[in-house]
């Protein structure tokens, strides 16, 4: 199944056990969900979640553990406004691909998946999104001047975090009105960049190697190689341009995950050795980069 550049595994995995220990509320008109460290916050990350939304548990664990692990205060708004993709579609997509499943449990379960999928895919497209995300960070940045602020995109909140580094934050501006992917026209004298570093994981949508073609923030990206959005293919295309030396851009990084899939560092399988670990590895790949880029330390 894919729709709109959604793959099976933009909706599949497994869903962590655990007792999220941050706070809900209200900022800038959004439902967000908080999580604090023990001391005093020493910058703000903005968690952009996948398609499953704020209330997750995987996710909301991901941001206890970041708050934790950076000594920052993370943010992670219901950017889909109500509408994220309910949880029940890991099922129905185990359902779709099980061998053992019967033809009409099969039939039943493409009624469901599009019945649960389909009002996400169509009140979160473009359009629609970008506002509700542009404009959140420029309300956290202009109210928080001399404070840094790193996004971490998971799948779908993995491109938003990509243009953001790359400084497209007009609303009204295509960075790319030409359609000319080796020339983006872009001028960072449009407006203030609205992050200081950004991570993604296993990011959707993304036209490479466009896209990282003229970052001004640091990126890290943590990829699987078995990933329909961010294929092996494209995957080297972006160790090319981050191999580039006679550029000003600033440090950016792209990990590979063998034989992960794309989703594994928020839905990774408890019971998998193999997905456990690369799912740990690629959330303390992302400690590292907004302590370094956030905090000041490694």
């Amino acid at each position: 199944m894919s729709a709109g550049g959604y793959c099976k595994d933009c909706v599949s995995g497994t869903i962590h056990d655990g007792t999220p220990t941050g706070r809900t509320e209200k900022l800038y008109d959004l439902d967000v969900y908080v999580a604090e460290p023990s001391s005093q916050p020493k910058a703000t990350i903005v968690m952009i979640t996948d398609a499953f939304g704020w209330q997750l548990n995987n996710n909301r664990i991901m941001a206890d553990n970041l708050a934790k692990k950076t000594e920052c205060k993370v943010l992670m708004p219901d950017f889909f406004c109500g509408t994220a993709a309910d949880a029940v579609l890991m099922g129905h997509f185990h359902t779709l691909f099980d061998a053992e499943t019967s033809y009409f449990s099969k039939t039943v379960a493409v009624f469901a998946a599009a019945y649960h999928f389909l009002p996400f895919a169509i009140y979160n497209r473009e359009g629609v999104s970008k506002p509700r995300v542009y404009n959140f960070f420029r309300r956290l940045r202009h109210d928080n001047p001399g404070m840094k602020i790193g996004a971490g995109g998971w799948c779908w909140g993995g491109k938003w975090t990509t243009y953001m580094c790359a400084g497209f934050n007009n609303l009204n501006l295509d960075p790319y009105p030409s359609n000319n992917i080796d020339q983006p026209e872009f001028s960072k004298d449009k407006e203030e960049l609205l992050i200081d570093a950004g991570y993604t994981a296993h990011p959707s949508m993304l036209q490479i190697p466009r896209d990282v073609l003229t970052l001004q923030r640091p990126l890290s990206i943590a990829a699987a190689t078995e990933d329909f959005q961010l294929s092996a293919p494209k995957i080297d295309e972006v160790e090319k341009v981050f191999d580039q030396t006679n550029t000003d851009r600033p440090p950016c990084e792209i990990v590979r995950y063998e034989q992960a899939k794309h989703g594994f560092a928020i839905r990774w399988n408890p019971a998998n050795e193999r997905e456990q670990k690369q799912g740990e590895e690629a959330e303390e790949q992302a400690v590292r980069w907004f302590r370094r880029f956030l905090v000041g330390t490694a």
